[in-house]
C-alpha cells in the first residue's frame, strides 16, 4: 500500500493564501475566494485509485470540527 496514494495523503497548510485542495482536486474560484475571505473550512472530496490512475471529485465543504457541512452540486 505504501506509495499507492502518491501525494494524496500529504498535509498542506493553506491559510488565507490557500488555493489548492489537499486531495489535489480542482476548486472553483468562488470556493477559493470564500476560503480566503471568510475563514478556514475543510474541503470534502472523493478520490479513487486503481493502481494506474486516480480520479477525484469535489463533494462539499465543512467546518473543521464538523459543526456544519455544505454539500456542493456536482
Amino acid at each position: 500500500m505504501d506509495g499507492c496514494y502518491g501525494d494524496a495523503g500529504r498535509l498542506v497548510p493553506l491559510g488565507p493564501a490557500g488555493h489548492d485542495s489537499v486531495q489535489g482536486l480542482a476548486l472553483p474560484p468562488a470556493l477559493i475566494r470564500d476560503y480566503q475571505q471568510g475563514g478556514v473550512f475543510a474541503v470534502l472530496g472523493a478520490r479513487t485509485f486503481d493502481g494506474v490512475s486516480d480520479r477525484g471529485r469535489l463533494l462539499g465543504r465543512a467546518h473543521p470540527s464538523g459543526e456544519w457541512i455544505e454539500w456542493l452540486s456536482p
